[in-house]
């Protein structure tokens, strides 16, 4: 049998929310954000000096032969691991307590790109039994 809970005004507990904010292309989406509390910016489009906040430049990046040297995806994973290790860390005005992802559409591009330039194919399609949308799933998941 259930048991009700107790009627009680009860205190939200502080955590992350999510926020997606939608517009045109200079529109002032990354200009909004930047007015979040201490923002780290992880910038895809390469325009992180016209802003305000601290930034890293998420790319995937190719050696001299063509490889892949740079992941998108190890670069998102490393920096996570220092948000989750580094960060607590820091004094409390120190701390980023706000990611902003600018763009989300092309960190799923260079996810599927790390994917496909590591496995040496065009698309994911060509990589056998549906392993390549696993891993897109799996790294894209992982990151959200």
């Amino acid at each position: 049998m259930i048991s009700l809970p107790k009627v009680e005004k009860l205190k939200p507990k502080t955590q992350p929310h999510n926020f997606f904010i939608w517009g045109a292309t200079m529109s002032g989406k990354s200009y909004f954000a930047s007015y979040f509390p201490n923002p780290l910016v992880l910038n895809t489009d390469g325009n992180s000096e016209q802003g305000s906040a601290p930034s890293i430049q998420i790319r995937n990046i190719r050696g001299e032969n063509g490889a892949l040297k740079q992941s998108a995806i190890k670069q998102l994973d490393d920096i996570i691991t220092a948000l989750q290790v580094e960060n607590p860390k820091r004094s409390p005005e120190q701390q980023f307590k706000t990611i902003v992802i600018d763009v989300i559409d092309d960190i799923c591009v260079m996810i599927e790109q790390a994917i496909c330039l590591d496995a040496g194919v065009q698309a994911l399609s060509d990589i056998p039994y549906g392993k390549g949308y696993a891993m897109f799933n799996t790294a894209l998941q992982q990151f959200v």
